[in-house]
């Protein structure tokens, strides 16, 4: 009998305390959380190559690596300086454009960083095409980069005279 009440209190034991380790790691279940994104200010820039004036206004956009457009702002003349866009941290594409859309260029619908710019209807255009790129890294903090842009297509004025009918 005495022997019995050992093996009972030895199993009530060990089952007692099987039951204390199962409570004890039930805990609330992993959740897999999304991640915060964490976000920077990356001031834009932009100037001409060489003694070439800009011209206005300048489109600029930012593309992720995957080449979707993400942020896109547009310097309306030389008093805006810089710009602003808040991003996420990671690789991007700056693209700078400055084209006048009403004045012979067409802007794609599908914006990307292989998008063609097209000449207007009457296949000429009264003011030049600038472009600038540059690949960065946006990390923590705020940031600053300059666009380098220069003539894609100029402007050309010829004259011919003295032409026989």
């Amino acid at each position: 009998m005495r022997n019995r009440l050992k093996h009972s209190f030895a199993g009530i034991f060990c089952f007692c305390s099987f039951l204390a380790c199962l409570i004890s790691s039930c805990s609330e279940p992993f959740v897999e959380k999304e991640p915060i994104e964490e976000h920077s200010m990356l001031t834009v820039t932009t100037r001409s190559v060489e003694n070439t004036d800009l011209v206005y206004p300048i489109h600029i956009y930012a593309f992720d690596a995957n080449g979707k457009c993400t942020a896109r702002q547009t310097l309306t003349s030389s008093e805006d300086a810089a710009i602003d866009l808040q991003l996420s941290q990671e690789s991007y594409r700056l693209v700078a454009v400055a084209c006048d859309e009403g004045r012979g260029y067409v802007m794609p619908d599908e914006l990307s960083p292989e998008a063609v710019i097209e000449m207007g209807e009457e296949n000429h255009s009264k003011n030049v095409l600038m472009m600038g790129n540059t690949d960065l890294l946006l990390t923590q903090g705020n940031q600053d980069v300059n666009i380098v842009m220069s003539n894609v297509v100029a402007k050309l004025n010829v004259v011919l005279q003295n032409i026989p009918d």
